[in-house]
């Protein structure tokens, strides 16, 4: 069973979400989880890009591995910028995986 999130939306929003699920042939619910889904990755990059958030930490905001959230990170030609925190947190990874 799937969890159940009851939350409330302005009207402009609500309308919104209708029109995009009869245009793309979507229930509401599966318009909610792409937006959310989508919010969730330009969080991720505009922390990342504010220098708020490591590679790491904003590859877990984003919901995706740091492999891809580099790869987006090139899509959206958002500068990457690999701190010493960034290393550490990579070599620590590694460590892991072993």
């Amino acid at each position: 069973m799937k969890n159940v999130l009851v939350t409330r939306f302005e009207q402009s929003d609500l309308k919104f979400i209708g029109e995009y699920s009869r245009k793309h042939d979507l229930d509401k619910s599966a318009v909610i989880r792409e937006l959310y889904k989508y919010g969730r990755i330009y969080l991720g990059v505009k922390r990342y890009e504010e220098g708020k958030a490591s590679l790491g930490a904003a590859s877990e905001i984003a919901g995706v591995s740091i492999g891809e959230f580099m790869d987006m990170l090139g899509d959206l030609r958002v500068p990457l910028s690999v701190s010493r925190e960034d290393v550490l947190e990579g070599l620590e990874n590694l460590k892991k995986a072993k």
